[in-house]
């Protein structure tokens, strides 16, 4: 109905949509590089944390052997060495969980500062 004016209206609508696409289009590709970035960012957080958390296991895992030694040297003669070596087992697992839990917080706390 070209005599209605309507040539014109579906101009301005077509005109009207292609903006619309090009907008999204462009806000699609900024959050796809923000939604990258902060996967990858989630990535090296969390192989950080491991790492953190194996280096931690590991410094207490060589303090624990040399206050062991210690022990041993002290007490050989007044406590069994089995108990002795259990107790230290279970040190190390309580110290390398908190040392885990204790590195994932602050993480988790950096990350939301």
């Amino acid at each position: 109905m070209p005599e209605l004016g309507l040539g014109e209206a579906e101009t301005a609508v077509v005109r009207n949509a292609w903006r619309r696409h090009l907008a999204l289009f462009h806000n699609a590709k900024r959050f796809r590089f923000r939604s990258l970035l902060l996967q990858y960012t989630l990535y090296l957080l969390a192989i950080l944390t491991t790492l953190g958390s194996v280096l931690f296991a590991i410094a207490v895992r060589i303090l624990l052997n040399k206050l062991y030694l210690h022990v041993i040297q002290i007490v050989y003669t007044h406590i069994d060495r089995s108990v002795l070596l259990q107790y230290t087992l279970y040190l190390l697992a309580i110290l390398t969980t908190l040392g885990s839990v204790l590195f994932a917080i602050a993480v988790s706390i950096l990350i939301n500062i």
